[in-house]
């Protein structure tokens, strides 16, 4: 997937909306940019990001990283 880095090989099943199952492969971090209250804007790395490739983008659980300090 575009934008990735610090990838690892993974395999693993994650449901999708309409209740099927799709194969995930890889793990890592993916690079974004947003912008901030104000109009600026920054880098943001999301982790962890999960590409599967049945959907038209990856994968990120947004309470990982807010449990983390983010």
């Amino acid at each position: 997937m575009t934008g990735m880095h610090d990838i690892k090989e993974e395999t693993c099943s994650v449901r999708t909306r309409d209740g099927k199952n799709a194969n995930m492969y890889q793990l890592g971090k993916k690079k974004v940019m947003i912008v901030q209250l104000g109009g600026s804007m920054a880098d943001l790395y999301l982790s962890p990001f999960k590409c599967v490739p049945r959907l038209w983008d990856g994968l990120f659980a947004l309470i990982l990283p807010l449990t983390n300090g983010w």
